[in-house]
């Protein structure tokens, strides 16, 4: 008799420690993922960085598998402080992907056009600024504007205080070939229609290279893929010249490009091949503009492979920037925050991960040991009352 009570005894016990280790290891690990204080995966958003404030803005983007979180909010990235901090603004532009931002170095305010809504997937031609200082957005509205579209590629020139706009996906499935120059003295576009131009296309790269004064184009995708490397020159009336390098990239379309402005290069990385295994490439390639040539790193440590990330170079830090994406055939949205040095490797600085899944499933391992360990307390409880019941109608 005893030797049975001793048993429930320890039976008892071990069912309520096993709940207890569970229920602890479950609670740590949906507070890891909580404690991440940085914005939750995404892909086809925006990221521009403040030289003046030493900071990165971030906006928009999508994760098909969270509809919990908030792609409408603002968050920015310290340099100094190397945190990610959320603001609330009276007024921002509804949620989106495929648009994007550029930053006026002579005024300190950020300017985002256009993009994909992602609540009815309509391409957008509303225009924005953001003023760091006052943590606000507020609608432009020039006269005139380049036609709703999303994928195109746009650059800021502090020479001409400009914006120049290349390209994009149209609605109605058409595409575009358009150069367009947004001047913020008299808040309007206007288009200019030189003879040699790239072909039309949308996904492709365009950036300013501060050194030689040009936009500097890559890549992009109609119905083929393309790996052509343009210049923009808009004080050489506004011209385009195509250039020859000895090497190039792999075609490619959704990669995403910086201008280091201490090496006075270009550094590129990753974007969607199409014929590659899970499509999405992970090569990160320099480009140095004074020679027109493309030459590949080799990391020994890289971001996984993606297309649709966003990247900045931050002057203040002397690291290239980059967060998020989509990857793995289109299955897998994330939400990493990398940085990458000069001639060396690239480095996790934090990963974020779908808080909602964690809300659902509260760790989907940990989740079926706890149901288990419920469940064995449950038939231990009805097994011993069974027996206690037996032993009343006995005596």
């Amino acid at each position: 008799m005893n030797k049975r009570k001793n048993n429930k005894k320890i039976i008892s016990r071990i069912c309520i420690l096993f709940l207890i280790v569970i229920t602890s290891f479950i609670q740590v690990q949906f507070t890891t993922a909580q404690s991440i204080n940085q914005p939750p995966p995404r892909y086809g958003h925006e990221m521009v960085y403040d030289e003046q404030n030493n900071q990165t803005i971030l906006f928009g983007g999508a994760d098909p598998s969270n509809i919990v979180s908030n792609f409408r909010e603002t968050w920015i990235y310290s340099s100094q402080l190397k945190t990610w901090t959320t603001i609330s603004s009276s007024a921002s532009p509804s949620n989106r992907i495929g648009h994007k931002m550029v930053y006026n170095s002579n005024s300190g305010k950020i300017i985002l056009f256009g993009g994909m809504e992602t609540a009815d997937y309509t391409r957008l031609n509303d225009m924005w600024i953001f003023n760091p200082e006052a943590s606000e957005w507020s609608e432009l509205t020039p006269s005139q504007s380049p036609s709703a579209r999303s994928d195109y590629g746009m650059y800021f020139d502090p020479i001409f205080n400009v914006i120049v706009l290349f390209g994009g996906y149209l609605s109605n499935d058409l595409h575009s070939s358009e150069t367009w120059v947004y001047n913020f003295t008299v808040n309007n576009w206007y288009q200019i229609n030189p003879l040699i131009k790239p072909a039309e296309r949308y996904g492709h790269t365009f950036t300013y290279d501060n050194n030689l004064g040009v936009g500097v184009l890559f890549g992009g995708r109609v119905i083929d893929l393309m790996a052509d490397t343009w210049f923009f020159n808009l004080s050489s009336s506004s011209s385009w010249t195509l250039k020859t390098p000895s090497t190039n990239p792999i075609k490619r379309y959704w990669s995403d490009i910086v201008y280091n402005t201490y090496e006075q290069n270009f550094i590129m990385f990753g974007g969607d091949n199409e014929q590659s295994p899970t499509r999405a490439l992970g090569d990160t390639w320099i480009f140095s503009s004074s020679i027109s040539e493309w030459s590949l790193s080799s990391p020994s440590v890289s971001p996984s492979p993606r297309n649709n990330h966003a990247m900045v170079f931050d002057s203040y830090l002397n690291q290239t920037l980059l967060f998020g994406g989509y990857g793995e055939d289109y299955s897998k949205v994330y939400g990493d925050f990398w940085i990458y040095e000069s001639d060396t490797n690239w480095s996790l600085i934090s990963s974020s991960s779908n808080n909602s899944w964690w809300i659902v499933l509260g760790s989907t391992g940990g989740g079926v040991l706890l149901i288990a360990g419920v469940i064995i307390v449950i038939l231990f409880v009805r097994r011993s009352r069974r027996k206690k019941h037996r032993k009343i109608r006995n005596e």
